[in-house]
């Protein structure tokens, strides 16, 4: 997706609904991860809707990067390091779950 027409105001939403998808994301996989720890098991469907979950979050990067970047010409608020931090913990957990299962 293309944000260079976007208004600041714009990026901005865009960016926090970027946050609240990620952060939702973390949720269900530090859910999973501590039901997976109390011995529930990884059913097909399960595993099938981690698969798209992980398929479906995995792009979000690059674009709340370019938008990261632009808004960060203007100011600096840190929210590119709650977004990364939260990003690569829920995603890095995800893929051990999915190394776990094969």
């Amino acid at each position: 997706m293309e944000f260079q027409d976007f208004s600041t105001e714009e990026l901005l939403r865009i960016r926090d609904s970027f946050i609240n998808r990620i952060r939702t994301f973390y949720t269900y996989i530090n859910d999973l991860n501590q039901q997976l720890e109390n011995g529930v098991e990884l059913t097909g469907s399960l595993l099938k809707e981690l698969i798209m979950r992980v398929d479906k979050i995995e792009p979000l990067y690059t674009q709340f990067d370019e938008i990261a970047t632009r808004l960060e010409k203007a100011s600096t608020d840190g929210r590119r390091t709650l977004f990364e931090d939260t990003y690569f913990s829920a995603l890095a957990t995800a893929k051990d779950i999915l190394d776990r299962q094969n």
